[in-house]
């Protein structure tokens, strides 16, 4: 729990679940399952939010299932079912609640142990259930479709140094919000160094479209 000694109407319970399993069998059939579920006090100024001083709860939930074929030669199959949630205790953030699905289907290569590359098509259906009030408690929803071409890399530089790059070329539509339409080059670039088993530093730079893509 956290507490305010000036400001107790914030006082609020936060947490945050990190689960996973990692799977294999033995015909080169592997993958992985992950959830994660948080609730934190959301900020005050998001930028493209009203700006609201009563206490406002934030809870995110993020579940995907991996599914891989291959491991033993340089190409691996890998297709992604991902499942993404948020939602506001706050009215005004009403229109920033998302619902969200996504699928991936892809191949990696790896011509040596240090180096990882990958392509895939990606496809995620979202929606914004509480997008416009237009009566007291009746809502328009605006639902996204969006398409990703995702070219990827992974290289361990060193032990203790990774670099993970994606770019993609994307396309999203939405039903209501029509001016956020995308058609373009999104992406990231990671940076994970590890300089002892003790102390890990990470590093982030990303280009993307909104809530549907990152929390």
């Amino acid at each position: 729990g956290n507490r305010y000694s000036g400001n107790s109407e914030y006082n609020n319970t936060a947490y945050g679940v990190d689960l996973g399993l990692d799977w294999e069998t033995i015909e080169r059939i592997s993958g992985e399952l992950n959830l994660n579920v948080n609730q934190n006090l959301a900020r005050f100024n998001p930028g493209d939010a009203p700006t609201v001083l009563k206490r406002n709860m934030e809870q995110t939930g993020d579940a995907q299932a991996v599914f891989r074929v291959g491991g033993v030669t340089a190409l691996t199959f890998e297709g992604i079912l991902g499942h993404r949630q948020l939602r506001y205790s706050a009215r005004e953030f009403n229109y920033r609640e998302l619902d969200q699905d996504s699928v991936s289907l892809g191949v990696r290569y790896k011509p040596r142990d240090a180096l990882a590359l990958g392509v895939a098509l990606r496809h995620s259906k979202a929606e914004y259930p509480r997008f416009q009030e237009t009566a007291p408690d009746v809502f328009l929803a605006d639902r996204v479709k969006r398409d990703d071409l995702d070219l990827s890399t992974d290289w361990k530089v060193s032990g203790a140094s990774t670099v993970v790059g994606r770019i993609s070329l994307s396309r999203s539509r939405h039903s209501e919000a029509t001016s956020q339409d995308f058609s373009g080059a999104t992406g990231s670039l990671g940076w994970y160094w590890s300089p002892t088993g003790k102390i890990k530093l990470n590093t982030t730079l990303s280009r993307e479209t909104g809530v549907e893509s990152s929390f």
